[in-house]
């Protein structure tokens, strides 16, 4: 069962932790706006997502459920709910679930890097499924790409119940 979906003029309301939890697929596409996309993926236990690479497109993570690895350019990290990782264009990137449980994540693209409403049930889907390049923006408007730790941020050490 889907969670619900308040709309008003200008404004969309989700409850995007619901539908990571709920969510079946490997990869749904929630929302679309003109400058990003909000995706809810779950990887099931023992997978990952290969590595892969965006050229133009910034990537945001949030993990909710279970526990992982994020890889990200040279840089390994363990990750688990409340963590997150963001991932800037042109960075070679892997996420992999460690546990017996679904690692369960909430994804923002920006630009939008699938068509709205796409739904990929399985693995196969997922990695024969490329971004849309029509749906991103050339990498000259990123600006210059940094390098090094910042390319993970953990929010653990924000929160104060960990």
């Amino acid at each position: 069962m889907r969670s619900p979906v308040f709309e008003t003029e200008g404004a969309t309301r989700v409850d995007v932790r619901a539908e990571a939890m709920i969510n079946d697929a490997y990869l749904r596409v929630l929302q679309t706006g003109a400058h990003e996309q909000i995706v809810v993926m779950r990887l099931p236990p023992d997978d990952q997502t290969g590595e892969l690479l965006h050229e133009d497109i910034d990537q945001f993570i949030a993990v909710v459920d279970g526990v992982g690895e994020a890889c990200v350019g040279e840089y390994s990290l363990p990750v688990r709910p409340g963590d997150l990782v963001f991932v800037e264009p042109g960075t070679r990137h892997n996420l992999v679930n460690r546990a017996a449980v679904p690692l369960r994540l909430i994804t923002v693209f920006a630009p939008p890097a699938y068509p709205a409403g796409t739904v990929l049930a399985t693995k196969e889907a997922y990695r024969a499924a490329k971004p849309d390049p029509d749906l991103a923006r050339t990498s000259s408007e990123h600006g210059p790409r940094r390098a090094g730790p910042r390319l993970v941020g953990l929010a653990r050490e924000a929160r104060a119940d960990l």
